[in-house]
């Protein structure tokens, strides 16, 4: 049997990327947040709907933010020295945490973990279930 084994410390052909070529609203936008590894299909241009209050566009940070930290992690499983990108990842989840925080004290939980019982939501243990209304 014939086993093939590949370590990227001997890697001579690792890409330089410019952290300046990052962007995480296209990492939402185009599913990918590298866009020189971006093809798109024939003639197609994904819609970016804008969003209408408040609410709406910093549930699109988050958004944002988190696809853009999920592609950089997997950028980093393939090349663990960039301590750059490293950095960048650390930052993007610092950001994504402070948006959720600032979403859910303003609107209401994202998580249930993160709820604490606000407002009933996620109250599956202390409130009547909705299913239950009206039966007596």
């Amino acid at each position: 049997m014939i086993y093939s084994y590949y370590d990227p410390r001997y890697s001579t052909n690792e890409r330089e990327r410019p952290l300046t070529s990052v962007k995480p609203s296209f990492a939402l936008e185009y599913g990918n947040l590298f866009n020189d590894e971006y093809i798109g299909y024939k003639n197609y241009n994904p819609s970016y709907p804008i969003p209408s209050n408040e609410m709406d566009e910093l549930m699109r940070k988050i958004q944002e933010y988190t696809n853009a930290s999920q592609d950089l992690k997997l950028f980093l499983d393939v090349n663990p020295n960039r301590e750059d990108y490293y950095n960048l990842f650390i930052e993007y989840n610092r950001k994504v945490n402070e948006l959720v925080r600032e979403y859910e004290s303003k609107y209401y939980p994202i998580f249930a973990g993160n709820s604490y019982f606000i407002n009933g939501y996620f109250a599956w243990v202390t409130s009547p279930s909705v299913f239950n209304k009206g039966v007596k």
